[in-house]
């Protein structure tokens, strides 16, 4: 049987806000996402999706609300990468806005932040078996990215490939190039 080799693959996405707001807060220096982005994609083209949870601050305190849409290759903010899935063709950035679209977003809870909705995305896909979580725990993926993402320290280099590594924590080449050549 022939194999389709040009997936799109899923990814646990770190974008860089900047410096975090206070010294104990270091949750605010990186947004966590999904990502789904085609194989080897033009850094510059608008062909991956991204799927988050946002915040908006009103006089009741913050709000958070999903968001789901296609989206730049590449961007100036995305800093790392953790490759979750090589996924089939049958998983379009339509059909993963419909199962996520349903994943629970916390109001009431003070402390609940995007990377609680991304574990409860990642179960998720697991349970309807988009993904294959390796016997790992959404948590526990998550957080040996993070460290990956706080040994690194940097900022993303847009004159290189944004740095990613796959489940296990094992550096991986790139698919997702320079933004600036």
């Amino acid at each position: 049987m022939w194999k389709n080799k040009n997936k799109t693959r899923l990814y646990l996405a770190f974008y860089d806000l900047g410096e975090p707001l206070g010294e104990d807060d270091q949750g605010d220096r990186y947004h966590t996402a999904l990502v789904l982005i085609p194989k080897l994609p033009d850094p510059k083209g608008s062909q991956s999706w991204i799927f988050h949870v946002k915040t908006t601050f009103s006089p009741d305190g913050p709000s958070w609300t999903f968001h789901a849409s296609q989206t730049r290759n590449r961007n100036f903010q995305l800093a790392y990468l953790c490759l979750l899935s090589k996924c089939s063709s049958s998983v379009s950035g339509e059909k993963l806005k419909d199962i996520l679209e349903k994943v629970p977003v916390l109001h009431d809870q003070p402390d609940w932040q995007c990377m609680d909705w991304v574990w409860d995305a990642m179960q998720r896909l697991a349970d309807d078996m988009i993904v294959d979580l390796h016997g790992s725990t959404p948590q526990s993926i998550w957080k040996l990215a993070r460290s990956y993402v706080d040994e690194r320290k940097e900022s993303p280099d847009l004159k290189k490939a944004v740095p990613t590594i796959d489940i296990q924590g094992n550096e991986i080449e790139s698919e997702v190039g320079a933004l600036e050549t």
